[in-house]
């Protein structure tokens, strides 16, 4: 968002620094035109088409101001649905979850994390619907997909390496998983 809002801003200033040179180079040629017309005639025309191009650039820069402005409260709003969103998806898999409909948790997970690849709740959701459908390797396999850093990825890593020892028979796989679980906490 930061990287955004700096390139916008930045964006913004080379607009504006584009816009006054363009003005003063096309203020110096109207000058020109001005000072020509003038000689020739006695009619304010030329000075009715620089206030016209005057006012344009003005409503330019304005406009960019305005779009600019607007940038930040889009963002927020960005922010709230997002939010949101990932709300709706956790009511609708503890939902799924409480009535024991492993298919429809699995698909309502499946499309969280499709939706955000960052959600550790996501993905717990769906090793829990993969266990639900008696499926324990894909459990233990999704179960490794917590995001690393994420203080949810400690439990995964646990829940896993039981997995492994237990239903998925897969022991060597387990005690990989037990390394990672000490290397995050000793």
């Amino acid at each position: 968002v930061l990287s955004f809002l700096d390139t916008g801003w930045m964006a913004l200033s080379w607009l504006i620094i584009l816009c006054l040179t363009h003005t003063h180079i096309r203020k110096k040629a109207l000058r020109r035109e001005m000072t020509d017309a003038l000689a020739n005639t006695a009619g304010d025309a030329p000075l009715q088409n620089l206030r016209r191009r005057r006012r344009f650039w003005i409503a330019c820069v304005v406009a960019c101001l305005i779009l600019f402005a607007a940038i930040p409260i889009g963002l927020r709003q960005y922010g709230s649905w997002r939010e949101q969103r990932s709300k709706d998806f956790a009511r609708r898999c503890r939902a799924n979850r409480q009535s024991m409909d492993w298919d429809k948790l699995a698909s309502v997970s499946d499309q969280w994390r499709n939706w955000d690849k960052r959600s550790a709740d996501a993905v717990l959701f769906r090793a829990e619907a993969a266990q639900g459908l008696r499926d324990f390797r894909l459990a233990a396999d999704i179960l490794n997909e917590v995001p690393e850093g994420h203080p949810k990825r400690l439990g995964a890593l646990i829940e896993r390496s039981s997995l492994l020892f237990g239903p998925a028979n897969r022991p060597l796989e387990g005690v990989k998983t037990c390394q990672q679980v000490l290397e995050i906490e000793p």
